[in-house]
């Protein structure tokens, strides 16, 4: 048996469920595509405790919310909240099946903190 990096997830908006298929540990984690997009998302200087950033982090969020309608997610757009924008996407096309939450972080803490 092969050792499994972690699955790669594409959502095909035609099919009943999004397709889950495993790589290989001979593949590379992550392609040139992907490493590039993760690249791209990390450069943003998200520093959510530095107000003349606050555009930043919309940037990031618009950018993250054009990467899930790509990837084949739906309804993807920036929510407005009481404090930090949120990104929200969803794909409904599963019906009787379990619903997966992802919840993370995009905006950063300040070079520094926390290093003692």
């Amino acid at each position: 048996m092969n050792p499994v990096t972690p699955p790669d997830t594409r959502v095909d908006a035609g099919s009943d469920a999004a397709q889950l298929t495993f790589r290989n540990a001979e593949e590379p984690a992550l392609t040139e595509d992907e490493l590039a997009g993760l690249l791209e998302l990390l450069s943003f200087p998200t520093v959510s405790a530095d107000p003349a950033l606050r555009p930043e982090i919309y940037r990031a969020a618009n950018w993250l919310a054009d990467r899930c309608n790509a990837l084949g997610l739906e309804n993807a757009r920036v929510v407005e909240s009481s404090g930090l924008p949120c990104v929200y996407a969803d794909w409904l096309h599963a019906p009787g099946r379990p619903t997966l939450l992802l919840y993370a972080h995009f905006d950063v803490q300040p070079v520094g903190v926390g290093r003692r």
